[in-house]
């Protein structure tokens, strides 16, 4: 590349690590190319000792910060509880299948009787200490309105996972 080929390079370069705002005249020869050159690398050398001075400092306010005693025990406490409640969530809760068996006399849930009613209340206790699927079991007889009804009551009481299942008669 030829010395004119580098003028305008130079001049940016110069332009923006000088902050003089001006665009300055281009080099005469290759003397003065070699002292702008040398000019560049003296400001980034001092750039480079700016920034070395500021990863120094850093690391000092870091150190002096972790070396800090706690300075309010109630925002420790929060901080501690709040770690807590985060770690229970992330812990899986154990599975389990909830049959709801609805027939033209009534409704079991795991084979007791339960009513309309208390369906909701019973299943909100079932999910608070496991991740539940239930599993709807209906007979024949049985309306689509009773099913839409315990359907309800599952999706009231938190329920995710609902699977309908149709028993024959025999």
């Amino acid at each position: 590349m030829s010395p004119k080929g580098l003028v305008t390079p130079l001049c940016l370069l110069l332009w923006a690590t000088s902050g003089c705002g001006r665009t300055p005249d281009p080099p005469a020869g290759p003397a003065a190319l070699d002292a702008t050159l040398v000019r560049i690398n003296e400001q980034l050398a001092v750039m480079d000792a700016r920034l070395a001075q500021i990863e120094v400092r850093a690391d000092a306010a870091a150190t002096s910060e972790q070396a800090l005693p706690p300075r309010d025990n109630e925002a420790n406490l929060s901080h501690a509880i709040a770690a807590a409640v985060d770690q229970a969530k992330a812990a899986p809760k154990p599975s389990s299948r909830i049959e709801i068996r609805v027939t033209s006399a009534g409704l079991e849930v795991d084979g007791s009787p339960e009513s309309l009613a208390t369906l909701e209340e019973t299943l909100r206790a079932a999910i608070e200490t496991r991740d539940v699927t239930v599993e709807i079991q209906a007979d024949d007889d049985v309306t689509h309105e009773r099913i839409i009804e315990i359907m309800a009551a599952t999706r009231a009481a938190g329920i995710e996972r609902l699977a309908i299942a149709t028993i024959a008669r025999p």
